[in-house]
């Protein structure tokens, strides 16, 4: 149903800007010379750019961690479809 798809991407959309601000490291920088969406093949161009560094936990929302304030201070949880 399309509503219902709307509504799903209203929802990752509200997560996403819940989101802290990306978080650039001024000396780090990354090279690559796939695509962004397809890794399995090469682009016409390299691309250099700066990573995000946030650090979101692999387990997402499903962490059983989420309330320990030290895990919760290094990661962030997010659904898996916001990433």
């Amino acid at each position: 149903d399309a509503s219902s798809k709307q509504d799903v991407g209203a929802d990752c959309q509200k997560q996403i800007d819940a989101l802290p601000d990306p978080n650039f490291k001024g000396d780090l920088w990354m090279v690559t010379c796939r695509h962004v969406c397809k890794t399995s093949s090469f682009a016409d161009h390299t691309v250099l750019f700066r990573p995000d560094c946030r650090w979101f936990c692999d387990k997402g929302v499903k962490c059983s961690k989420t309330e320990d304030p030290e895990h919760g201070s290094w990661y962030i949880h997010a659904q898996g479809t916001v990433l």
